[in-house]
């Protein structure tokens, strides 16, 4: 195995495990925004989150962490879709956002 090759591994290995990660909140992401939606009593459209960006931030703590922002639609009455937003710092959770509506 050549230099180049054993890079190219490690690259490969790395971002499978970035997938990975994202995939995992996005699952989570999915169960929280359903919730949220419950407890809110608004109705969670179209039983999905979408990865909206990805950033590299600093932590509170100094370390570097990604921050993860999906996207989600919600209704309350009638056709009117409204837009949602869930934000982790790495595996934590930091807001559920839903924009205003009308009930």
């Amino acid at each position: 195995m050549t230099l180049g090759n054993f890079f190219l591994f490690i690259l490969f290995a790395i971002v499978t495990m970035l997938w990975w990660r994202t995939h995992k909140i996005k699952q989570i992401a999915h169960r929280l925004a359903k919730r949220h939606c419950g407890e809110t009593e608004v109705q969670f459209l179209d039983d999905s989150v979408v990865l909206q960006r990805i950033q590299l931030k600093p932590h509170s703590n100094g370390s570097l962490s990604l921050l993860r922002t999906f996207s989600f639609e919600f209704a309350t009455i009638g056709d009117a879709r409204y837009q949602g937003k869930i934000i982790f710092m790495g595996f934590k959770l930091q807001s559920i956002e839903l924009e205003p509506y009308r009930f």
